[in-house]
C-alpha cells in the first residue's frame, strides 16, 4: 500500500494503514555510534542531537561545555530541592547521609543497628517517660484484651530480652554461626532448642544469625514438626 508521509511529502510502501510517516523521518542516527533511533516524528526538529542511549549521550558530552542558559536553569532547580545532609553516627562517628524525613524523626543518628544498641545500652529513661510507660502497660493500656498476646510478642517487648541478645550478639561478635557473615542491620537471635519444645532463653541455648539463615533453620524446624504429627 502506497502512503504519503505528512513530514516530507515523499511516498512510502506500507503494511498498516497506521503509518503515517517514512522511515527517513521516523528514524535518526545516534550521535555517538551512528546506530538508527526511532523518535517522535513531531519532536524531529527540536533536538539538535538524538542518542540511543544514556551511556551514547555521556560519553558524547564529556569533556564539552554547557551553555550558560542550560546551567543557570539546573542550578535553579537544584536550589529548589529538599536535599539531605552528611550526619556523624553517635557511636563510632561515621559520615552518615540522612534524608530531610529522618532528620525531622530522630534527635540521635546511627550508621547501624549494632551502634544504636551499643550507644542506647548504657542510657535510662527519664522518671517522668518510665512514669509514663508505666501507665499504658498491661491491663491499664486501653487496647488490653485480657492477655491474649503470643508468648513471643510479651518477650520481644521486655527490657531484659533486648539486654540478653545484645549479649549474645557481642559474644559472637555480631557474626552468622551458619554462615559467617558479619551482620548488622539483618542481625537475629535464634533458639536452638525451640521455646514451644521446652527451650530455654539461657546463653547456651541462643546464637546468632542472619536473617536469610534464620528463615532457612525455622523452615526446617517446621517440616520436622509436621513429619512427627
Amino acid at each position: 500500500m502506497l502512503r504519503k508521509c505528512k513530514i516530507c511529502g515523499d511516498k512510502f510502501e506500507s503494511i498498516s494503514s497506521n503509518h503515517r510517516y517514512c522511515d527517513r523521518c521516523r528514524f535518526e542516527k545516534c550521535a555517538f555510534c551512528g546506530k538508527k533511533v526511532l523518535i517522535k516524528p513531531m519532536a524531529k526538529n527540536k533536538p539538535k542531537h538524538h542518542f540511543c542511549s544514556r551511556e551514547c549521550f555521556s560519553l558524547w558530552s564529556r569533556g564539552k561545555k554547557q551553555s550558560k542558559e542550560l546551567v543557570k536553569k539546573r542550578a535553579k532547580a537544584i536550589r529548589g530541592r529538599k536535599t539531605g545532609k552528611f550526619v556523624e553516627c553517635e557511636n563510632c562517628g561515621k559520615r552518615v547521609y540522612k534524608y530531610p524525613r529522618d532528620l525531622k524523626r530522630a534527635e540521635h543518628y546511627f550508621c547501624c543497628k549494632r551502634c544504636a544498641y551499643v550507644y542506647r545500652k548504657g542510657c535510662h529513661l527519664s522518671p517522668e517517660t518510665e512514669f509514663k510507660v508505666g501507665q499504658m502497660a498491661g491491663e491499664k493500656h486501653y487496647n488490653w484484651k485480657d492477655g491474649i498476646s503470643p508468648k513471643i510478642n510479651i518477650r520481644c517487648g521486655h527490657k531484659w530480652w533486648k539486654e540478653l541478645r545484645l549479649e549474645i550478639y557481642e559474644r559472637d561478635n555480631w557474626t552468622c554461626q551458619e554462615c559467617s557473615k558479619k551482620c548488622h542491620n539483618d542481625i537475629q537471635c535464634h533458639h536452638i532448642i525451640p521455646e514451644s519444645m521446652g527451650g530455654s532463653h539461657q546463653p547456651d541455648n541462643l546464637i546468632t544469625l542472619c536473617k536469610s539463615c534464620h528463615m532457612k533453620i525455622e523452615r526446617k524446624l517446621r517440616e520436622h514438626k509436621t513429619n512427627l504429627i
